[in-house]
């Protein structure tokens, strides 16, 4: 897959997924069968043949295989394939070893786990230290044992791909993921985006065995007959495309990220607050969803004044000292629904909260309401990173609601 082919990706996918399962491109994809000569791998599959276990935890020696500068990546992506899917501790027990091995702060793990923004999102910096290799590890490893969310891997597949070209094995895992995403949006996709790494011809190293890749499109073309569609089907397509332009006529003025450049809600400090064990901020976001699928719906309401919708934000800082003003960002994702339709990007000022105390933001969408057809945002304390908190897990949740 070439770096335009990637590029042209990476501008329709940078969203947010809605629902995936155990019969996905991620977790039906088992080519490690076609490593079995290799003891560590040969282990687990007799292992999940005899004992029926289908998921493995990455131990030292499972570490230390994935250091190896001798051993090909391609013979590591399969480790990981054969130890399974769903072990969520796999994602910690790879993040603390990579933090280790570089020096790094977990944050900086954490900071390229994370959905996109923005097109071209830069990593941050001190994250560039991580090999190219170790990006496609931590990916595949990321994505197989957080399969609902796909995109939180998109960063490091994408990365590693743009300055590992050559490399064959990377190209199919970021195919993988980006085939995860597609698994609920467009099963023609699925197809689509791994043919296009099969058809690619400049792979000169890090080449995938061809029994592997055998079981690999074993599994995808399935999705093959997807791409024929009918009449009827395109009709639909159309009608959704014209909804879809029509709304971002209505959006586009007031909700793009251009917009709140130009128009800051609030006045941005010159350095950050800086939380420390004496002088604590931490703000928590308390908006919560009462199981995988289903929000509270206590703070979202239709504003009849507005015709619109009305959401409340509220925050608590946990800590001991007065954070500074701040904002928020409300990301909303219609692109899964409207073919062509863009995010739309909503600030408001955080002001200044006392520790131990709380604050609701009250946010107005005029003309807009949020179900129409779903709701699928993200809502994200201190987007402007003005303030270096304790703790940097707590400010984000993403929402996925049927209308």
């Amino acid at each position: 897959m070439n770096e335009m082919k990637i590029f042209a990706l990476l501008l329709t996918v940078l969203s947010f997924v809605l629902n995936a399962n155990a019969d996905s491109p991620l977790t039906s994809t088992f080519f490690a069968k076609a490593y079995s000569d290799i003891s560590l791998i040969s282990d687990v599959i007799s292992q999940r043949e005899n004992h029926e276990i289908q998921q493995f935890k990455l131990t030292d020696a499972h570490l230390k295989f994935f250091d190896n500068v001798s051993i090909p990546l391609d013979q590591k992506i399969a480790l990981i394939n054969a130890l399974g899917w769903g072990e969520s501790q796999n994602i910690r027990t790879m993040k603390n070893h990579l933090s280790k091995k570089y020096k790094l702060q977990p944050l900086a793990i954490d900071s390229i786990l994370q959905i996109p923004i923005y097109e071209n999102q830069d990593f941050y910096e001190p994250a560039k230290v991580i090999s190219n290799e170790d990006l496609v590890i931590l990916a595949y490893t990321q994505s197989l044992h957080d399969y609902f969310n796909p995109m939180n891997a998109f960063q490091c597949a994408y990365r590693a791909t743009i300055n590992n070209p050559q490399s064959e094995a990377t190209n199919y895992i970021f195919g993988l993921i980006l085939a995860q995403f597609y698994l609920d949006l467009d099963h023609c996709s699925v197809y689509t985006v791994m043919i296009s790494v099969r058809e690619t011809n400049t792979f000169t190293k890090d080449h995938i065995r061809p029994e592997g890749l055998k079981a690999i499109f074993e599994y995808i073309n399935i999705y093959s007959g997807s791409c024929n569609e009918s009449e009827e089907e395109i009709e639909e397509i159309e009608e959704i495309e014209e909804i879809a332009e029509e709304l971002t006529l209505v959006l586009e003025d007031n909700y793009t990220e251009k917009y709140w450049l130009e128009n800051p809600v609030y006045i941005k400090p010159t350095s950050q607050q800086v939380s420390s064990k004496k002088q604590k901020v931490d703000l928590v976001l308390l908006n919560k969803k009462t199981s995988k699928n289903h929000m509270i719906d206590n703070w979202i309401f239709f504003d009849e004044e507005n015709n619109g919708t009305l959401i409340q934000v509220s925050i608590n800082n946990k800590g001991n000292t007065t954070s500074i003003e701040t904002n928020l960002l409300l990301l909303i994702d219609n692109r899964s629904e409207f073919e062509g339709a863009g995010l739309m990007y909503v600030h408001e000022k955080i002001p200044a909260i006392p520790g131990g105390e709380n604050a609701v933001i009250s946010i107005i969408l005029p003309d807009y309401w949020i179900y129409d057809p779903n709701a699928d945002f993200e809502i994200w304390l201190d987007y402007d990173n003005n303030i270096l908190e304790s703790d940097e897990e707590n400010n984000k949740e993403s929402f996925h609601e049927w209308g």
